[in-house]
């Protein structure tokens, strides 16, 4: 727990750090503003289905957390009561009053209330990471929490994995670009025996498949320091062409479109505002079965980045889960985008949008003179200072 700061008035008084917070279902513009104040003392204002986001800040406040009854999300009465009633009981302390999160009834009356104070300051914070003070009538950026806090407040847990592109080697990427040209020369066996087959090198160390025209994959993953090891053995007459692969992930390359998900990675990792990239990223349930998937993640300096990455997209039910994964685990703040090889359909394209999710973006679309890089950093620079409505 931080030392609290605390400030003594001409008289001698003692005078807290009050931090008042509205609390509704998102957490992170709560949890934000009570590390950017570091009060002596937070009070939450929430109603009865806030309270189990109530009570998950309580237990994450660096301060003192004083308990209060739920309060009404609708009843303009009580709400006005309650604020008033808070503005009299801290009417000797510096109070800050954060009204990013709950009702809008809640925000605007509370503005109401406490704005004409002078011992009270009322904030927001948006979700590029501006803190905004109504009293100064000026913003300034707050330091961003990492990735897995963040994920944290909306359910993640300790099972959840992430792997960070830092732990992928240059062997991984000439695996990846071997991959890559195996699939354009054997494009069908590759399909059936390594995308529409779904194999899971994480759930299968080793194994085979074997495709209906003969073509064989073997897999093995490495341990103890011995890189995994992929053998590709393609029907052809007079005989098979085999082709083997080893890298430190190649079997997570080589299946369920892994290559991809690694070239789009390493993509972004390039973008300016990119911190942290991971991929795998895996949701675990209480049995440790992956409960949700993405397969990659990029940690920027306000906000996060979803990215769902498809060589196609065979199912327009992918956009559901994938935007509702997004909402479940990053808050209404954070951003998600499908980027696939092929150009996504209309029907998959305008359920993006429909979702709230940014237009998907294709690497082998026309983008009118710009390289594939070039344009997607264009609209991932638009997107992360754009408020989502």
């Amino acid at each position: 727990m931080p030392e609290c700061d605390v400030e003594t008035n001409l008289l001698g008084i003692f005078m807290r750090k009050v931090h008042i917070a509205l609390v509704g279902k998102q957490l992170a513009p709560v949890y934000n503003g009570i590390y950017a104040v570091l009060p002596d003392v937070v009070e939450f204002v929430y109603s009865v289905d806030s309270k189990t986001q109530m009570k998950e800040l309580s237990y994450r406040s660096p301060c003192e957390v004083v308990k209060s009854d739920p309060l009404s999300p609708t009843d303009l009465t009580e709400i006005l009561s309650r604020a008033r009633s808070l503005a009299e009981k801290y009417s000797s302390d510096e109070v800050t009053l954060n009204i990013s999160s709950g009702t809008k009834s809640w925000s605007h009356i509370f503005g109401i209330v406490f704005q004409p104070m002078e011992n009270a300051t009322v904030m927001y914070l948006d979700q590029t990471g501006m803190l905004w003070d109504y009293r100064k009538m000026e913003g300034h950026p707050i330091q961003p929490m990492d990735m897995k806090t963040l994920l944290s407040l909306y359910g993640s847990g300790d099972r959840d994995v992430f792997t960070n592109l830092n732990e992928y080697t240059p062997a991984d990427t000439e695996a990846r670009k071997k991959i890559e040209i195996i699939r354009r020369r054997f494009f069908k066996e590759f399909n059936e025996l390594c995308t529409i087959s779904n194999l899971d090198p994480l759930k299968t160390p080793s194994g085979s498949k074997t495709s209906k025209n003969g073509s064989v994959v073997k897999w093995e993953r490495g341990s103890n320091g011995n890189d995994d090891v992929v053998e590709f053995s393609f029907f052809k007459q007079p005989s098979p062409e085999i082709v083997a692969v080893s890298s430190p992930h190649a079997s997570l390359l080589a299946f369920k479109s892994g290559w991809f998900e690694y070239k789009v990675a390493n993509i972004l990792c390039f973008w300016k505002h990119s911190r942290n990239v991971y991929l795998n990223c895996r949701f675990k349930d209480d049995n440790d079965n992956d409960k949700n998937e993405v397969d990659v993640i990029v940690e920027t300096s306000s906000r996060l980045l979803f990215v769902e990455c498809k060589t196609s997209l065979y199912e327009s039910t992918d956009v559901d889960k994938f935007a509702s994964v997004v909402k479940a685990y990053g808050g209404s703040g954070s951003l998600g985008i499908f980027i696939t090889d092929k150009p996504m359909n209309k029907k998959s394209y305008d359920k993006c949008i429909t979702h709230g999710l940014l237009p998907p973006f294709s690497l082998k679309e026309n983008h009118g003179g710009l390289l594939p890089t070039e344009a997607l950093y264009q609209v991932l620079n638009s997107a992360i200072s754009q408020i989502n409505m």
